[in-house]
């Protein structure tokens, strides 16, 4: 098999089953509805939705992008998701 040929393959079988183990984040317009979608967990702010970054509750930003959300700490972070400003809430 060509070599161009054998990287197509091999990208064809490792491609799909990538995608299949993204995790959704289920982002809401409202703080209430997050906390009852994770009673247990701490809600945060999306910066953007689907951006893969999230202010902390008392952050400056929380609550404040234009094109944020609310969602589940615990999700994001299993999703890849990481606290805007290396961890520290920006005050």
């Amino acid at each position: 098999m060509k070599p161009f040929l054998r990287v197509l393959a091999v990208a064809a079988l490792v491609l799909p089953a990538a995608g299949a183990q993204a995790k959704e984040v289920k982002e809401f317009d409202f703080e209430a509805a997050a906390q009852k979608h994770c009673p247990k967990d701490t809600v945060v702010w999306s910066n953007v939705r689907g951006g893969g970054l999230f202010h902390a509750k008392g952050s400056k930003l929380y609550g404040k992008t234009t094109d944020g959300g609310y969602l589940c700490r615990k999700e994001a972070e299993a999703a890849g998701w990481h606290e805007y400003g290396g961890g520290q809430p920006q005050r």
